[in-house]
């Protein structure tokens, strides 16, 4: 296999419909993409996503070659992409892009922080199960700001309010790599005119709009979801991972989330929840001020 490194790559941030925007553009004919979501190559050490079975600092950065099939590469395709969100809060990911792999466009995607903490929660505490049911959003935010060690050692679950905090993580990216590989979008762009979004996309990356057209079936990926059944949810978290990857597991897992999962309550703020909610997006304000000014962006979505 001849070697190749991405020349795209969705950087952040989590739960801010980055897979829905890798999986689309995986279909575009002009896109090779990572043969999974999330290679997570170049995570810190010390992350709780760092795989220890392939990563830059055990293996070089020759290795991250082995994400792409590029044996069965088309002619035509100019982007070569990867997605890793959590890369934004990485020290190794930045240093690599910055003094590694210079040639590099990073995407950022964002969304209103106080919603992207609930999300957040709702995802840990649903579907993934990293955090403890009896926790409320309340409690959850609490917990956070008092470091509370029921958190574990899930950064995602600990730093889940500064993470919001935007610039002061895009500010050291833009610094390091310069503001004009930076591409940053809003995720309420995406969520309101998913067709628009990619077609702006594929403009600033060099690639054909038009493939996102009218036939285009806009099928959103990853999303949090309310479960039905929670046993049954616990023991598929627990078990999955022994079932191997490929089209049998997909068909399993459309089939699962059909029968225990209810997509029409996904990540939607209970009445309990919107007066936390409400303070989160009181603190992050002035954060967000400061977000705009530097990235010139309008976010009256966010408001």
């Amino acid at each position: 296999m001849s070697s190749v490194l991405p020349n795209l790559v969705i950087a952040g941030a989590p739960k801010c419909g980055t897979s829905s925007v890798f999986y689309w553009l995986q279909n575009h004919p002009e896109v090779l993409a990572s043969s999974k979501k999330e290679a997570q190559f170049l995570m810190d050490r010390d992350s709780s996503t760092f795989r220890p079975a392939l990563n830059y600092h055990d293996h070089g950065l020759a290795a991250y070659a082995r994400h792409f099939d590029v044996d069965n590469r088309k002619a035509g395709q100019k982007i070569v992409l990867e997605a890793t969100p959590g890369y934004l809060y990485q020290e190794t990911a930045l240093r690599v892009f910055a003094q590694e792999m210079t040639q590099t466009r990073l995407i950022f995607i964002l969304r209103e922080p106080a919603r992207r903490l609930l999300s957040a929660y709702h995802y840990f505490s649903q579907n993934r199960r990293d955090l403890d049911r009896g926790f409320s959003f309340e409690a959850f935010v609490e917990a956070v700001r008092n470091n509370d060690e029921r958190l574990r050692d899930n950064e995602y679950l600990r730093e889940a309010i500064r993470h919001g905090q935007y610039l002061e993580y895009l500010q050291r990216w833009s610094d390091q790599c310069g503001k004009v590989r930076l591409l940053v979008y809003l995720f309420e762009d995406l969520e309101r005119d998913p067709r628009g979004f990619m077609q702006r996309l594929c403009a600033d990356t060099g690639i054909a709009p038009a493939y996102f057209g009218p036939d285009f079936r806009f099928v959103k990926e990853n999303y949090s979801y309310k479960v039905r059944w929670q046993i049954l949810h616990n023991g598929v978290v627990r078990w999955r991972h022994l079932i191997p990857r490929g089209a049998f597991r997909k068909k399993l897992k459309a089939l699962y989330h059909r029968f225990n999962t209810d997509k029409g309550q996904k990540a939607t703020p209970q009445p309990t929840e919107m007066q936390t909610l409400e303070r989160m997006k009181a603190y992050y304000r002035p954060y967000n001020e400061e977000l705009a000014a530097f990235f010139n962006l309008d976010l009256s979505a966010w408001k």
